[in-house]
């Protein structure tokens, strides 16, 4: 305890300097040399050719932010300097400048401070004692994420924030990104682009696939806007920073609470996401666990430095004669793969290697790798078993349907043979009964003789489908009644337009209270439609409303209803309204702009009464209309 605080003091000591002022320089070696946060808890150094923050309290060997990670210095000689005109920048001997900010214009009264977030920021300083901020190191991430640093996207600058593994032993750019998923709303671990674990949704500040004891003090912040798409998080535990290893899992000073490298693309548990299949010479529960021993191995390695230690992991899974493998260069780089005839004790020293074993077998269970082939093939037999039951199932089912179809269609023959030659009726018959039914202006029912004489005994040629009312077909008769459209009744052609066409009729009976088909004068139209036509075009479309009203409504919703209603039933159907057209007439108050047109099937009584004859209503190339019956099941 005594010790740890004689150190803390030491720390707060050395905190004399955490900033650079114009003309300022931290070097490498001699003079200023490093920038303490005044909380003592941060640290800015150059180390082997880098410059980058320490946290002292956590993990002080390793850096937690990185200024040139992609472009190391020459040590001896590397200088952070902030110059009279604001441009902060790193030099060394051999090596181009690295700039880290530099103004469109010279800029003074500049100074780079390192806070005690761990955020290294330059800032101009106002006469009026505000800061703009220039640059910070929190818009730069490196494998670590501080309390108030950014994960996501800035819309304004095109900055993308998130982090990024280091290789062991190496501050080298890994293969793993810690990233925030705006759409989803979710933390994701991705290696080399392929998307290897998910977070989860957030709900009562928790994600689903973090534990509850690495969330317990964290208050996270999620915004999202015109200006930025991010993710945050605060805490009252100074200690509580994440970072991403080399090979993707996520820890904290605590403890390590995502694996991605347990996620081999094939299982789905705690977060990790598939998107591979498990190679036939792996078993569910393979992994590389980490060992330390010494062994005497057939071996060939990869030389490749862009190659790391999951680089390594993902070819020695592939590959069935590789059980393991372990990095070739010091720095992380470069693989040794292990052969599958390789033998190796492990004691508690000797070589750090990954070695393939089972996470679901037991220390005592006595499973080998010997008796998987038979496991496996016990699998497949079962899963082409299982196969072959489903396909005889369904042969089952289909020949039972047809027999069923079969059945129906035998009944069906035996019916229309039943029928009596008494009962049968020509073509004569129904155009009479047609007539009789113009003149009664009633709805007309035919008679089951009439029926089947249309369709020629419910014959197959004439079926056009099978609706949920049952069986369609086609009736030798034309009967342009009740609410069909006209391109329907005389071409068979249906649309969405058909039904606006229906709504309108329906429209103009709901507002008069009477039938299009019972209406009758005879000085007149023959129909509704042609009579609230009439009344339109005189200016008194009002005279259509249900007299039982008693002029209890309002005159405009009315009006409204009857120009709808005459839109809706227009001869062309391309002239017709959509339905989203219709609702929005009607629930609106702004004015119709479009004027109804002769509406469709307006025939003049006059006309009625002197040429309906059955030469207008049937020819030998009589258009066909279509209708639908149902039968009950006997």
């Amino acid at each position: 305890m005594h010790l740890w605080i004689w150190w803390s003091t030491c720390i707060h000591v050395k905190a004399v300097n955490d900033s650079l002022k114009p003309g300022d320089r931290l070097n490498a070696s001699g003079g200023t040399t490093n920038l303490y946060s005044k909380n003592g808890i941060y640290l800015l150094t150059f180390r082997a050719g880098f410059l980058g923050i320490l946290n002292e309290v956590t993990n002080g060997y390793y850096f937690v932010w990185i200024g040139n990670k992609n472009q190391p210095v020459d040590y001896n000689s590397a200088v952070l300097s902030l110059s009279h005109s604001g441009v902060l920048k790193i030099e060394s001997l051999n090596h181009k400048p690295i700039i880290l900010y530099s103004p469109p214009q010279p800029i003074h009264n500049t100074v780079a401070t390192l806070l005690n977030t761990g955020n290294f920021v330059l800032q101009q300083l106002h006469r009026n004692g505000t800061n703009t901020t220039l640059w910070q190191s929190f818009d730069y991430p490196s494998n670590t994420l501080f309390p108030t640093m950014k994960l996501g996207i800035n819309h304004k600058t095109g900055l993308h924030w998130f982090l990024v593994s280091i290789t062991h032993n190496s501050v080298l750019p890994g293969a793993f990104h810690l990233e925030w998923e705006p759409m989803g709303q979710e933390l994701v671990i991705r290696r080399r682009g392929i998307l290897y674990w998910r977070s989860g949704k957030l709900r009562n500040n928790r994600f689903e696939h973090i534990p509850e004891d690495a969330q317990r003090m964290l208050y996270y912040t999620i915004v999202s806007n015109v200006d930025e798409d991010s993710f945050s998080f605060t805490t009252t535990n100074i200690e509580d920073t994440w970072w991403i290893s080399s090979n993707g899992q996520l820890s904290n000073f605590y403890t390590t609470f995502v694996w991605a490298d347990l996620c081999y693309g094939y299982n789905d548990a705690d977060g990790c996401q598939r998107w591979q299949d498990i190679p036939m010479c792996r078993n569910r529960g393979d992994v590389f666990q980490s060992i330390t021993g010494h062994f005497n191995y057939d071996f060939w390695s990869e030389p490749n430095t862009t190659y790391y230690v999951s680089d390594c992991r993902d070819i020695c899974w592939s590959n069935c004669n590789c059980i393991g493998f372990k990095e070739k260069n010091t720095n992380g780089t470069g693989c040794v793969f292990l052969h599958s005839e390789s033998s190796y004790n492990v004691p508690s020293v000797g070589e750090d290697f990954y070695l393939l074993g089972n996470l679901t077998q037991h220390s005592g269970n006595s499973t080998t790798k010997s008796q998987t082939p038979g496991i496996k093939w016990k699998w497949i037999s079962a899963v082409i078993a299982c196969f072959l039951f489903i396909i005889c199932l369904s042969i089952l089912v289909l020949a039972l349907k047809k027999r069923k179809y079969a059945l129906q269609e035998k009944k069906r023959k035996e019916m229309v043979i039943e029928i009596p030659p008494s009962t049968s009726c020509n073509m004569s018959c129904i155009l009479e009964d047609f007539q009789d039914d113009l003149e009664k202006a009633h709805l007309k029912v035919f008679n089951y003789t009439s029926i089947i004489t249309a369709t020629n005994g419910f014959s197959s040629e004439n079926k056009l489908g099978q609706g949920g009312f049952g069986p369609v077909y086609k009736l030798g008769f034309l009967s342009i009644r009740g609410y069909m459209s006209p391109e329907y009744a005389m071409e068979g052609t249906f649309s969405i337009k058909s039904d606006v066409y229906s709504f309108g009729v329906l429209l103009l009976e709901i507002v008069s209270g009477r039938r299009n088909t019972s209406f009758y004068d005879p000085d007149g139209p023959m129909n509704l439609i042609g009579h609230a036509w009439e009344l339109w075009k005189e200016g008194v479309c009002l005279q259509l409303v249900d007299p039982s009203l008693n002029e209890s409504f309002d005159p405009d919703e009315v009006q409204r209803c009857i120009h709808v209603g005459l839109l809706c039933v227009e001869h062309y159907a391309n002239d017709r309204p959509t339905m989203s057209d219709i609702i929005s007439m009607l629930t609106n108050k702004s004015v119709i702009v479009s004027l109804p047109q002769r509406p469709a099937f307006y025939v003049q009584r006059d006309n009625y009464d002197e040429n309906l004859s059955s030469k207008v209503v049937y020819t030998a190339s009589t258009d066909e209309i279509t209708t639908s019956f149902i039968t009950e099941s006997k």
